[in-house]
């Protein structure tokens, strides 16, 4: 395994490294929200009762089996993301 403390990976490696975890997450996010939509109606546990978590969960479950490609993982994005993790 490759040691990033003492140099031994490159700069650009750890760029795409980065890049390829934060499309991950935004995936993940767009999964757990259609997944959400799905569940929320045989599971009331699910039910988000929230106006604007449902408008945050619409719209990334909106993405789902769009490409991820050209979506970054902004801060506006990555605070949508916190307001759902924490309800």
């Amino acid at each position: 395994m490759q040691n990033m403390y003492d140099g031994a990976i490159p700069e650009e490696e750890l760029t795409i490294t980065t890049s390829a975890v934060r499309r991950q997450v935004l995936d993940d996010v767009i999964d757990l929200c259609r997944v959400n939509i799905e569940l929320q109606a045989s599971e009331e546990e699910c039910v988000l009762e929230d106006e604007k978590l449902c408008e945050i969960r619409d719209r990334f479950s909106s993405l789902y089996g769009k490409s991820t490609e050209d979506l970054s993982l902004t801060m506006d994005i990555a605070e949508d993301i916190e307001i759902l993790w924490k309800e």
